[in-house]
């Protein structure tokens, strides 16, 4: 198996880079949500059922359209 630098660095951008840059701004938002709210953050796995936020809803629906 070849391994090309070029081909190496793609993959970087393409798919880690966008990860990690995702994975900062939620952990940012988390850390100020506790901040702000003197609450500890703790996720919700059944928020998607409970939203009444027009935007959210678009969001989920994209997200279930990619699964």
């Amino acid at each position: 198996m070849r391994f090309s630098v070029k081909a190496v660095k793609a993959v970087i951008n393409d798919v880690f880079l966008p990860w990690l840059n995702a994975y900062k701004f939620f952990v940012e938002n988390a850390t100020r949500y506790e901040m702000d709210s003197k609450n500890k953050f703790v996720p919700n796995g059944d928020i998607h059922r409970e939203t009444t936020d027009v935007m959210d809803r678009w969001i989920l629906s994209s997200l279930e359209t990619l699964v």
